[in-house]
């Protein structure tokens, strides 16, 4: 996986749901982990990640950040987490210091 400038962070999802907005974000560290924020805060390690874009249809050329920008809608977004839900790859909670 290509390095992006971290942290390089990507909105998948940002709406308005009744009284509560949801929001997803994911976005790359200096390790190559990739966190995701939203309901709930948890990370997929470096080495999990090819995995991850495998699964979620990497195209030759495209770097972890390309694959997650076509997850980046209301609809898709929820693909992307049914994904991580569905245990594609092992996820860590991530909890606040």
């Amino acid at each position: 996986m290509s390095q992006v400038p971290w942290p390089t962070r990507l909105v998948l999802r940002d709406e308005q749901v009744g009284e509560r907005r949801e929001a997803l974000t994911v976005w790359f560290d200096a390790d190559g982990d990739l966190h995701v924020d939203g309901s709930g805060t948890r990370i997929i390690r470096s080495v999990h990640v090819p995995a991850l874009l495998e699964a979620l249809v990497r195209w030759p050329g495209e770097d972890g950040l390309d694959v997650l920008r076509r997850y980046a809608s209301s609809e898709r977004s929820r693909v992307f987490e049914k994904a991580l839900a569905l245990g594609v790859v092992p996820v860590e909670a991530r909890t606040l210091p």
